[in-house]
């Protein structure tokens, strides 16, 4: 394991229960940020992620925060900027939400559930398919050999699916895996995916210094002056698919568009560009029966958008 320096506590010996702390909440008031690390191997390589609130938005009487991430690729060089998405928090149901396509039935969907208790189930995604078990609850994270003090509640969890490694939620940060990474560990052997730190307002509420050469919290946001593109109203059909992927929006956009298709996993399986038409075919005829997510990038490479599409052979 690579060294490293942080404060150690003596953890907590007994377990908190779910409205015995006061809740702290997920979004500041100035200012909210998070910052992680990822080393996608053949996907991508080392990267960073800064994830921020950049404006908000108001759907059905409801405001939620728009979501950003900075997403940089040490090989390249390169940040890629994307919207991940808008979300809102209910601090009284100690909820956070995600905001749907306004095609999908249901208008938003749980993403964070802190109103649980140890026993409990929680099933998340917008499909239920993610089944969590609460395990215990504490304030103090027990992270590779080493324990983070937090001055909120640290969730400790399982999947029904996937045993290999514990989950970790911590109350106004989010899994300590990463902000999106709430159905899954973080894996202490290889280190290769972890939440370095989580800021709200002024304040550093959560500090993970394991990972060498990424001791200190760089929550320091820096965008792209570049005005970003609109979400495309892209159309990817047939959608379970067979042999081949179409692909039609506005050619503008797509000319020149560079496109990856990853496995659920995150494994990059196909990569290349698309012609500049107003509607284009992608063969996924060697890709296995399943779930995969392509994303779609301009030539100023500007994430256009990120689709989840099934092939069934």
């Amino acid at each position: 394991m690579n060294k490293f320096t942080f404060l150690l506590f003596l953890a907590f010996g007994f377990t908190l229960h779910a409205q015995e702390a006061e809740y702290t909440p997920m979004f500041g008031e100035q200012y909210t940020g998070w910052y992680q690390y990822a080393d996608l191997s053949e996907a991508g390589g080392k990267t960073t992620l800064k994830m921020y609130v950049d404006g908000d938005t108001t759907v059905a009487g409801q405001t939620y925060y728009k979501l950003v991430n900075d997403w940089y690729y040490a090989s390249e060089d390169s940040t890629y900027t994307q919207m991940i998405g808008f979300f809102r928090e209910d601090v009284t149901e100690r909820k956070v939400y995600s905001l749907n396509s306004p095609t999908a039935i249901e208008n938003e969907t749980i993403y964070y559930d802190f109103s649980k208790d140890v026993g409990d189930t929680l099933r998340l995604g917008s499909d239920g398919g993610t089944i969590l078990v609460v395990d215990s609850i504490t304030n103090s994270v027990n992270l590779c050999d080493g324990t983070i003090e937090v001055n909120s509640r640290v969730f400790y969890l399982s999947n029904v699916n996937d045993e290999e490694a514990a989950i970790i939620w911590v109350e106004g940060v989010g899994s300590i895996a990463g902000l999106q990474a709430y159905y899954y560990g973080v894996d202490c052997d290889s280190l290769d995916e972890a939440m370095i730190c989580k800021v709200t307002d002024n304040e550093i509420i959560y500090h993970f210094g394991g990972i060498e050469g990424f001791e200190e919290c760089a929550f320091e946001i820096e965008t792209s002056n570049q005005q970003l593109p609109e979400e495309l109203s892209l159309r990817i059909y047939p959608n379970p698919v067979q042999t081949d992927l179409r692909i039609s929006g506005d050619p503008s956009e797509l000319g020149n568009a560079r496109y990856r298709i990853f496995s659920m996993t995150g494994k990059m399986l196909k990569t290349g560009y698309l012609d500049y038409n107003r509607e284009t075919s992608l063969d996924v005829s060697t890709l296995q029966s399943g779930a995969y997510f392509i994303q779609i990038y301009n030539a100023s490479k500007n994430l256009l958008t990120n689709k989840k599409f099934v092939v069934a052979q």
